[in-house]
């Protein structure tokens, strides 16, 4: 795996699976960071065969050609409510579907894996050359600590394609607006608590992992693809201690109570609301912090009744 100084990344979506990718433009760039790719690699299967020399006569196969690219981003909300963010064909390439409000938000759902998801077409300039990656899917696991700005870091696979000798394309980047601080200013909603009656809670840590589980195929008379072929989520939370009174994280783990998530940051334009509808906790650990206490659950996600939706991320 190299990790590429240059953070000069491309990415269209596509509209058939399988397609050759049209021509990358500069209005596909994506501004990135900690962009790592592995432009080739392979299955290796072995030739079963006695050889009585004792040394590799029979070379092995090269099977199921692919790529690996990981890179971060932050939010970057477009600044206009109902108008997508710059991320919007990532979430769909990591098995969401978009439902659009016109002038109001965009809403990104789970697909449901017997459907077909987005993918999409990467390229990287490094170095002189054009590295690609195409009919890629992918998983993204985002982090909203205190302090800190939201972190997208996402995963994802693809078709290997020859990387070829290639120019900058001057990119155009979308217009977004400035992502801003997890703090209580920003970032003042985060609710936990039994669905219809959530309760403020004061949170250091949120993540989500969309869970998706990327599996390649080249079955013959078909194309070589990645699919998703299952999805893991999960979540964890670290909460402020009040009392175990008014919250009780052993007891809620014990006892199995199903509880919600709604965690809103930012305001209209870039406003990103993250929702669980449905999970248990696990059992808590404690942290310290400044003298305060903290509790740590992972949160044991389930989907809603005849439902893929796991979770839901808005943008409006």
């Amino acid at each position: 795996m190299a990790q590429f100084d240059s953070q000069l990344l491309y990415f269209q979506s596509g509209s058939t699976y399988g397609e050759t990718p049209p021509s990358f433009t500069g209005a596909m760039a994506l501004s990135v960071f900690d962009l790592e790719m592995t432009a080739l690699a392979a299955e290796v299967v072995e030739r079963q065969q006695a050889d009585a020399h004792g040394g590799r006569t029979i070379k092995p196969a090269m099977a199921t050609k692919f790529g690996t690219l990981s890179f971060s981003t932050y939010a970057l909300a477009s600044g206009t409510a109902g108008t997508a963010p710059a991320i919007s064909g990532l979430l769909q390439a990591c098995g969401t579907t978009l439902a659009t409000v016109a002038n109001t938000s965009n809403t990104y759902n789970l697909s449901d894996l017997n459907l077909p998801t987005g993918f999409g077409h990467f390229k990287v300039h490094h170095g002189g050359g054009d590295f690609f990656l195409n009919n890629s899917r992918g998983n993204l696991e985002i982090t909203y600590a205190a302090g800190q700005l939201p972190l997208f870091r996402y995963t994802f696979e693809g078709i290997y394609q020859p990387p070829a000798d290639g120019a900058v394309i001057a990119p155009t980047y979308a217009t977004t607006a400035l992502d801003v601080v997890v703090d209580a200013v920003n970032t003042a909603t985060f609710n936990l608590g039994t669905t219809g009656s959530p309760v403020a809670r004061e949170c250091s840590t949120f993540t989500l992992n969309f869970g998706n589980q990327l599996e390649r195929i080249a079955n013959p008379g078909g194309v070589q693809r990645v699919r998703i072929a299952s999805r893991e989520p999960s979540a964890s939370v670290t909460v402020r201690r009040t009392t175990l009174a008014e919250f009780n994280p052993y007891v809620l783990a014990a006892t199995e109570v199903e509880n919600a998530l709604t965690m809103v940051h930012a305001a209209a334009g870039r406003r990103q609301t993250s929702s669980i509808p449905r999970f248990t906790y696990s059992a808590p650990s404690q942290e310290d912090n400044a003298n305060e206490i903290f509790d740590s659950m992972d949160l044991l996600i389930s989907h809603t009744v005849n439902s893929p939706n796991f979770f839901s991320l808005k943008f409006d």
